[in-house]
């Protein structure tokens, strides 16, 4: 049982939880899925709401939560309980996702503030996003195809706790900003070798409507080519604004397709 991706709410919208089924590489649908359990802690806590569980195609199981508007936002877990076969007994597996505020409670004007500037409402900050997501999606419109790594399913060595191949999810393809850096040489006893990168800047909203968190070690592709994530940072954040972030940049260096695989390959 693993979850297709990080997942990502907001308070008054509806979140979808996905999970997937295998068993021996292949999907299937166990003999039952119980409904799901929505906590505010992982261990213990308060039962926030009951989902029904949706059957979507062979071994793919969904779940819906139409978050209130006034939910706090955290990190919540999802408990799923479910039987893969009718003589064996019921098994529990534990999620989180987080859950952010509203669009309205995180623009320039959000209510509860006790300052604001002037001249820069939430008209201003929504334009200003608009401008630059337009710009990557339409103007610039390159595009590389992202690959989560999956903690659980990432075989580590049991001493060195580091990973030959990767596990990981479903790539996801997102719009984005990418430069390509100077090539580093290096002299060795054989050769020259030469190393290159680039730099991707992602829209931040792009990112959370596609419910992907980047996180050093992933893997994406541009072109032909497969890169590792090595550093993640936030450059620029939309007038000042240290609540109002802009994108995200990844520093990233060529890799090799062998280093991961795809969950169920």
């Amino acid at each position: 049982m693993v979850r297709l991706r990080n997942t990502i709410g907001r308070t008054g919208t509806t979140v979808t939880l996905v999970t997937r089924f295998y068993a021996n590489g292949t999907l299937f649908n166990p003999n039952s899925v119980s409904d799901v359990s929505i906590y505010d802690a992982e261990t213990g806590g308060n039962l926030v709401s009951a989902l029904t569980v949706t059957n979507t195609s062979t071994g793919v199981y969904e779940a819906s939560w139409a978050i209130p508007i006034g939910q706090t936002p955290s990190v919540y877990y999802d408990r799923w309980t479910w039987k893969a076969q009718s003589d064996m007994s019921n098994q529990i597996r534990v999620y989180s996702f987080r859950v952010d505020g509203s669009y309205a409670e995180s623009s320039a004007d959000a209510p509860g503030r006790t300052t604001g500037p002037l001249f820069v409402t939430s008209k201003e900050i929504n334009f200003f996003n608009h401008i630059n997501k337009e710009l990557i999606q339409r103007i610039v419109a390159q595009r590389i195809i992202y690959y989560a790594v999956s903690d659980e399913l990432t075989k580590t060595h049991s001493l060195y706790d580091e990973a030959i191949k990767k596990t990981t999810y479903d790539p996801v393809e997102i719009n984005a900003l990418v430069l390509y850096k100077s090539p580093v040489q290096s002299a060795t006893n054989f050769s020259i070798d030469t190393i290159y990168s680039i730099e991707c800047y992602f829209h931040i909203h792009e990112l959370r409507e596609r419910e992907i968190i980047p996180r050093e070690g992933d893997f994406l592709k541009y072109g032909n080519i497969v890169y590792e994530v090595e550093k993640l940072t936030r450059p620029q954040i939309t007038y000042g604004q240290m609540d109002n972030e802009v994108m995200i940049k990844a520093e990233c260096r060529v890799s090799r397709k062998s280093q991961f695989e795809l969950v169920g390959e």
